[in-house]
């Protein structure tokens, strides 16, 4: 898992150095932006994902301290969906999130 993880941050960071990519990897956060967050926000999160705990979403959700609202939203593995990005189950996830934009635009459903 820290291979991957590994090879992954030096691929997005374009680093053939393991160290460049984690010291890259460290500046990315939110705390300082999250709370200046002012629209509505629709969090999405794995149950059983494989690199992102499922912590960083209450983490994230208790840092947004401004948004006008928050949606949550935990796929899980009897939905099939419990991947990166929720690539098996791609379907419920636009519904997800299609519905939620109705939802915050009055768009009624179709």
């Amino acid at each position: 898992m820290a291979d991957w993880g590994l090879s992954q941050a030096m691929h997005m960071f374009g680093s053939n150095r393991p160290s460049y990519a984690l010291r890259t990897a460290k500046t990315f956060c939110t705390g300082d932006l999250s709370g200046r967050v002012r629209q509505d926000v629709l969090l999405l999160a794995s149950a059983r994902y494989h690199y992102v705990p499922l912590e960083q979403l209450w983490e994230q959700a208790r840092g947004l301290t401004a948004a006008r609202s928050i949606t949550m939203r935990v796929f899980t593995a009897e939905e099939q969906a419990q991947a990166h990005c929720q690539v098996g189950n791609l379907p419920l996830a636009i519904d997800t999130i299609s519905d939620w934009h109705r939802g915050i635009s009055g768009v009624p459903a179709s």
